[in-house]
């Protein structure tokens, strides 16, 4: 669920900075609450709802700014463990950013002699880059882990260091990376323990070397027959088990797992290995809809969120919430799911430690609540449902999907006058989905209200929030627009050339069977291929980085898709170079090609708008 939103006016986009500074306002003490100033470029002027969008090795925070004459002051509190923490500076439309020239701001908390630091800066690039749609260059950013191993040498040993520098390295050149990838796997071979031959089979597959990956797995299941390889493999064999249509889990079977799998070597993921396989029980208790056994699975499975998150899964499926004028089915029970969700929530935001805060929180809240509105809606106590969108509709990272079921209660509680107002204000500063605007028109029509202002406004939002959109897409392809020609074998073994496709909308979903987003986003995808199946659309799934030989890839993604009954045209993408010559970095990632061969769109995560842009430009 995702809308970019544009102000009416261009002039007030503001994405800079030369010149702007960050520095604490005292001394840094480390674990305790600091006050940092921020200094704008001078000349700009900050809006009210600026914030400092910052994360560190814990993940991501916020700290909104408060202006103090002519500066702004702002706070940062994270563990005395953490050395650095970056930053940019936001409002909730991105009206106003401040990247720091595509950068981010860096701070070190701590003395950066033995270059600690400066390591914790680059392994997080990769975050920062995906949290503040940053496009710093891979290149860049592996040269800099180089000349950071030249200074220090032993920063080099720290697996997670070499680690995000072959992932930059793989980005900026693959070759490269697989020649590195394999000599790094020698070097770790030769140290004979465990921990290290795991990690050399993981830079072997990198490699592409399959072979001696396969002979290194032999070679470490006989010399440590209940290590760590040992027990992925006995995990991964059960879980596949249990994932075949016919198979029938039950507690015991779980019992006799968990049994030999805690005879194996010890490891910090153990204790979520298992609870995934508990919330399989938990899921099988949902499906069932006995209440018993759902109390009493999910009291076993430590992490709550992972339970709170199920619960909302299902009670949105329950009330088909994408769908927005279904009736939905056993909406008494996905209520009651809902209900349960929002309960944990409630449990884990209570019990925060003093590093976190309830608003790292708010899209879990957002998601809980949207499933438990729209199944009121749905079940026509649009009161209540009202109250629970309302609780939620002034976040800066909902959508326009979030914005029409909202309109749905508010029109049955508020009345036409309080929509036509909300989405005229909306209409004003942002380019809005054809659902609101709809709603809008409808609204004016039916109380005579002249539609040139709203419709001139519609307008020039699209032309705004067109150019904004192809401005972004040349400054990340380099401002070249022209769709990389490529040919791929699909799963039938046929090639399929792009430049064949000129003159059709060609929608390309970069995807992977291991990718858990990727999973969520097929269902969506798959009834775009329905909607526009006969026409000038053509879909194809790219599959990537599934990091195996070329035979168990295909014997893999062709299982995935038989399992789940798609229809898509799967092309197999076997060494990332297509996924590297479209600049994808993370996936699931849609990419939308026009008749003429250019690139008009490009999405990280599912859109929801991906619709409306292929109707667009049919």
């Amino acid at each position: 669920m995702k809308k970019i939103t544009i102000l009416f006016t261009l002039l007030s986009i503001l994405s800079f900075s030369q010149n702007s500074k960050i520095y604490p306002k005292n001394k840094v003490v480390s674990g305790k609450e600091n006050v940092f100033i921020y200094e704008p470029e001078k000349g700009i002027n900050v809006p009210d709802n600026v914030y400092a969008n910052y994360i560190s090795s814990i993940g991501e925070r916020k700290s909104p700014l408060k202006k103090v004459n002519s500066k702004y002051e702002f706070t940062i509190k994270l563990p005395d463990s953490i050395k650095t923490v970056m930053m940019i500076f936001k409002n909730n439309n991105e009206t106003y950013t401040d990247k720091n020239e595509d950068k981010a701001f860096t701070y070190y908390l701590k003395n950066t002699k033995n270059g600690e630091p400066e390591a914790d800066r680059l392994i997080l690039m990769e975050f920062a880059n995906y949290v503040f749609k940053l496009n710093y260059p891979d290149a860049k950013l592996s040269s800099e882990f180089e000349n950071l191993f030249k200074t220090y040498p032993k920063l080099k040993d720290y697996s997670e260091t070499y680690f995000k520098y072959l992932i930059a390295v793989n980005k900026a050149n693959p070759e490269k990376g697989k020649l590195l990838s394999e000599k790094y796997a020698k070097e770790l071979e030769n140290k004979e323990d465990e921990n290290s031959l795991v990690k050399a089979i993981f830079y072997y597959r990198n490699a592409n070397n399959f072979d001696k990956e396969e002979q290194l797995s032999k070679i470490i299941l006989e010399k440590y027959p209940k290590g760590l390889l040992a027990k992925s493999k006995f995990s991964d064999s059960f879980f596949d088990k249990i994932r075949q249509p016919d198979f029938q889990l039950d507690e015991t079977i779980v019992n006799q797992f968990i049994s030999e799998f805690q005879k194996y070597s010890k490891h910090f993921y153990d204790i979520q290995t298992i609870d995934q396989i508990r919330t399989v029980l938990l899921k099988k208790a949902i499906e069932e809809k006995n209440w018993e056994r759902i109390e009493k699975f999910e009291k076993e499975i430590s992490n709550n969120w992972l339970t709170a998150n199920l619960y909302n899964e299902t009670a949105w499926k329950l009330a088909d919430g994408d769908r927005i004028n279904s009736e939905g089915k056993d909406l008494d029970f996905a209520e009651k799911l809902a209900r349960k969700s929002l309960e944990i929530y409630s449990e884990k935001i209570n019990t925060l430690n003093e590093y976190d805060a309830q608003s790292n929180y708010d899209q879990k809240f957002m998601f809980y609540t949207d499933a438990l509105g729209m199944i009121l809606y749905k079940q026509k106590r649009y009161q209540e449902a009202f109250a629970e969108q309302s609780k939620f509709i002034n976040f800066d990272f909902i959508d326009d999907s979030n914005r029409e079921r909202y309109v749905l209660s508010a029109e049955k509680v508020k009345g036409n006058d309080f929509v036509k107002n909300y989405i005229y204000n909306l209409l004003k500063e942002n380019n809005i989905s054809d659902n609101l605007y709809h709603k809008l028109s409808e609204i004016y029509q039916s109380q005579n209200l002249p539609t040139q202002e709203i419709e001139k406004l519609r307008t020039e939002n699209k032309k705004i929030a067109t150019k904004k959109a192809q401005q972004e897409l040349y400054k990340y392809y380099g401002g070249d627009l022209k769709a990389k020609d490529f040919s791929l074998t699909n799963l039938e073994g046929k090639t399929v050339k792009l430049s064949d496709y000129k003159g059709k909308i060609v929608v390309l979903d970069f995807w992977g069977t291991w990718c858990g987003p990727c999973r969520s986003s097929l269902p969506h995808m798959q009834e775009l291929v329905n909607q526009y199946k006969g026409k000038d659309v053509e879909f194809f799934f790219v599959d990537v980085q599934e990091n195996k030989k070329p035979e168990d890839v295909k014997k893999t993604v062709a299982k995935f898709i038989s399992d789940n009954k798609y229809t898509f045209n799967v092309l197999l993408d076997l060494d990332d170079k297509v996924a590297q010559s479209f600049k994808i970095k993370g996936v699931p990632c849609e990419i939308i090609i026009n008749k003429e061969g250019n690139i008009i769109s490009r999405s990280e995560g599912y859109d929801g708008n991906l619709g409306a842009l292929i109707a667009e430009n049919l």
